[in-house]
């Protein structure tokens, strides 16, 4: 979550202040980000998003609510996607923001050590530097979820290779008919 999904977007998207205020931190650990896609009732159909922003001047106010948001609550920042009247936008909201607020989903049947949380956003108001300038429409989001899925191959191999290792080790300990088993 913290590379792809949050730190990609402002790395392909973001101008070069978004990028020297938030990645230097974020890639040290010492911010930590979310990203904002999933909604209530659109689970993984983005293009049903509810969450949208509107112009208020130079500002942008963001309105709705996602959900199953990794590292919601405890991110410092949250890349939050939302309806505009020029299509999907991505927004970068400090989790301080006033209106901004999370909900953390608890008794899930996996991934309980991951925080996952519901992100609110009741009008949160953001600069006009809080958009990612370099992006509109459903391409921004869903290459950040291209961009993920290398994480959790290289994750799936990693496990795969270490239980494969686990139990070569094993076989080559336990021995069976005065030989190691890994000899049959």
């Amino acid at each position: 979550v913290q590379g792809s999904l949050s730190m990609y977007p402002i790395w392909a998207f973001g101008d070069e202040d978004q990028k020297e205020e938030w990645l230097p931190q974020m890639a040290a650990g010492e911010k930590i980000g979310c990203f904002g896609l999933t909604e209530p009732d659109s689970g993984s159909d983005p293009s049903s998003m509810r969450t949208n922003a509107r112009r208020d001047g130079d500002d942008w106010v963001l309105n709705g609510t996602k959900m199953w948001i990794t590292n919601g609550g405890i991110a410092d920042v949250a890349i939050v996607w939302a309806q505009t009247d020029d299509g999907v936008r991505g927004f970068i909201v400090p989790t301080d923001s006033a209106g901004f607020s999370t909900n953390d989903i608890h008794r899930k049947l996996s991934l309980r050590a991951s925080v996952t949380s519901e992100l609110v956003l009741e009008d949160v108001r953001l600069p006009a530097s809080g958009v990612l300038p370099g992006v509109t429409g459903m391409r921004g989001p869903l290459s950040c979820l291209n961009e993920a899925r290398f994480g959790i191959l290289f994750g799936a191999m990693g496990s795969a290779r270490a239980c494969y290792e686990a139990a070569l080790d094993y076989s080559r300990e336990r021995s069976q008919f005065g030989k190691p088993i890994a000899g049959f």
